[in-house]
């Protein structure tokens, strides 16, 4: 009983850490429809550049996407917080 309860108390303890809060973007003076359409036109713009280059496969390109879209809302004037 002692071993289940420590196990029970481990696995909560563990999904805690695995679910972060997402970060958040802000930008003074923007408005949750900045937001919005920025975030939709990085994502293109990513997804797009990311595709037409010769990358490689699989996590590497996944990355650059991510590298393109942080840079994308930055160069917009978002600052990412956490």
């Amino acid at each position: 009983m002692r071993l289940e309860i420590v196990i029970v108390v481990a696995a909560l303890g563990l999904a805690g850490c695995a679910t972060s809060p997402e970060p958040t973007w802000v930008k003074r003076g923007a408005t949750e429809a900045d937001y919005r359409q920025d975030d939709s036109w990085c994502r293109r713009e990513a997804t797009e550049t990311e595709t037409r280059g010769t990358v490689g496969i699989g996590a590497g390109r996944l990355a650059l996407n991510q590298e393109l879209y942080l840079a994308c809302m930055r160069g917009r004037g978002w600052t990412r917080r956490q």
